[in-house]
């Protein structure tokens, strides 16, 4: 349903890869059981991931995360500037990004066509799995980021800001907010919504 809401993918005939020359890779279910810190099972989690170990090219990969140590001395910085922190989740946040280069991916196991003939799955945006779905990823938040008024450190490239106002720390789908006034918060996530963000804002940094 997740990837349905993002329209991340079309059922497609095989004969569009083939007349385009691109291959047609396996997709994988992945479950696992998500945690709270306790160790109490919090949620069940399914997901159709894109096998990126079968693709075959020369495309960037790369994509940065939080250094932990830029990590501690943001929240030092927040204690002694007295300011509050919150943290927030990116929900499906490969999903969200768009890829620029045609990719098809098998029906999922137990997934039954209602079409006719020889049916395949065209991504129209980046899935988990994929090669470049991080840096996709990345490069879509980053760009959001600029347009809604953040400067990028140059000394971590997951460290935003604005002066004075709100510090945003990157972990690939998980943010860490630092902020003197409630409301440039309120505004920035209302920012990130508006831009076709889907996220959940946490009343803690546990889950981060």
């Amino acid at each position: 349903r997740a990837l349905e809401d993002h329209g991340t993918l079309v059922e497609v005939d095989m004969d569009e890869p083939e007349r385009l020359g691109v291959p047609i890779v396996p997709s994988l279910w992945v479950m696992r059981n998500k945690r709270a810190p306790s160790g109490v099972i919090t949620k069940k989690k399914g997901r159709i991931t894109y096998r990126g170990d079968l693709e075959r090219g020369d495309f960037e990969t790369a994509s940065p995360v939080v250094a932990w140590s830029t990590l501690r001395v943001l929240l030092v910085l927040s204690l002694f500037l007295g300011w509050d922190t919150v943290s927030s989740d990116f929900e499906s946040a490969f999903v969200q990004s768009a890829i620029k280069q045609p990719m098809f991916m098998h029906l999922p196991r137990g997934f039954k066509s209602k079409s006719p003939g020889r049916r395949c799955l065209k991504l129209l945006k980046s899935l988990y799995g994929s090669a470049t779905a991080p840096r996709d990823w990345f490069l879509h938040l980053t760009k959001i980021f600029r347009e809604l008024g953040l400067q990028q450190s140059q000394h971590d490239p997951c460290l935003w800001f604005k002066p004075g106002k709100l510090v945003v720390a990157v972990f690939v789908d998980d943010c860490v907010y630092c902020y003197k006034d409630p409301k440039v918060l309120e505004e920035f996530i209302a920012g990130l919504r508006k831009a076709g963000l889907v996220l959940t804002v946490e009343s803690s940094l546990s889950e981060y």
